[in-house]
């Protein structure tokens, strides 16, 4: 058994209720629905960086707020995009007059109701940047890249945005250290994660969480086993890879 759940339409509202009864020093609520959750101590002084998605999968999307990461976190249902107006209730909250950067993944709904919040958030003079990560290479092939969805690739993005902020950088840096656009951070996700004793194929995972997307492919021949070569979706990872922009991160 993995999870406890009492009832199913009450899931989301429950997992969030039980986080800011836990978490009550770091985390707040700004809306009475408690769907759009900043850190406790915003905006501060710093440039605000959301992040938003559906339920379901922690600790993405709401287990990255906190200091040198996230400001916000807009709370959608299960594997739903948030609403506009959820993604701009947390802009609201984390915005201190420099500007808020939008940093999630590329999945259609966050696509669109992200664009939306940053209009309304226009209309209320708070600036925002928008960085969509796409990081996982076996979703598309390199000429289809923009349709390559964000996977593990985005909590490297979150670090790096997070720590320029807390340092006091300029939207524009925040934005440009984050990754500044598609295809960037070019760390592509890969996670060689088992390889069975003598079997034939390589088992891979890519993922932001624990039940992350699996990939069976046969072994390549002629590759030591584990290898970043081992398999066709290691070797297109590899192969993938902007040259002099590379370095491997083991989890």
């Amino acid at each position: 058994m993995r999870k406890l759940i009492n009832a199913p339409e009450n899931f989301a509202d429950e997992v969030l209720d039980g986080i800011l009864k836990a978490h009550h020093d770091a985390l707040r609520a700004v809306t009475d629905e408690r769907r759009a959750l900043v850190r406790a101590d915003a905006p501060g002084s710093r440039v605000g960086v959301i992040t938003g998605g559906g339920s379901g999968h922690l600790p993405v999307f709401l287990g990255y707020v906190g200091i040198g990461l996230l400001s916000g976190v807009a709370v959608g249902n299960v594997f739903s995009s948030p609403s506009p107006d959820q993604i701009l209730a947390a802009s609201r909250a984390s915005d201190c007059g420099r500007g808020v950067l939008f940093l999630f993944g590329n999945y259609g709904g966050d696509v669109m109701n992200f664009a939306l919040a940053g209009e309304l958030a226009e209309l209320e003079d708070i600036t925002t940047q928008t960085v969509i990560v796409n990081d996982d290479v076996l979703s598309a092939p390199r000429e289809k890249a923009d349709t390559r969805r964000g996977v593990a690739g985005m909590v490297l993005a979150f670090k790096c945005a997070g720590a320029a902020a807390e340092r006091g950088d300029s939207l524009g840096e925040v934005t440009h250290r984050s990754g500044s656009g598609r295809g960037d951070p070019d760390g592509r996700c890969r996670a060689l994660a088992h390889d069975p004793p003598g079997g034939r194929e390589a088992d891979l995972r890519a993922a932001r969480r624990a039940d992350g997307d699996r990939y069976r492919h046969p072994r390549r021949t002629g590759q030591p086993p584990g290898s970043p070569r081992d398999s066709e979706p290691g070797h297109r990872a590899h192969a993938d890879r902007d040259p002099g922009r590379y370095a491997p991160v083991l989890g």
